[in-house]
């Protein structure tokens, strides 16, 4: 695991807090970033993929985020600060 046993633990324990987004498969990240020549980082594939688009003390976006960090994608937010 990327991320190791104590931070998915305290991840885990924000995201019971403040919700987590719709998880992301790892094909459908690649899918999508591979339009923008983006290969995406293990461990934000393997955070979106577990807990999706959500808080965790910083905004972590992907797509169908948590409520709480709104609607922008991953995407759009790359593409405004290109």
């Amino acid at each position: 695991m990327a991320l190791g046993n104590g931070l998915v633990a305290r991840i885990e324990r924000t995201v019971d807090f403040y919700g987590p987004g719709r998880p992301i498969p790892a094909d459908e990240l690649h899918a999508r970033l591979h339009a923008l020549d983006i290969v995406p980082d293990k461990d934000f594939t393997e955070f979106v993929g577990r807990w999706g688009g959500c808080f965790v003390g910083v905004s972590v976006h992907a797509w169908d985020n948590a409520e709480l960090i709104g609607r922008e994608t991953c995407i759009e937010l790359t593409i405004e600060g290109a």
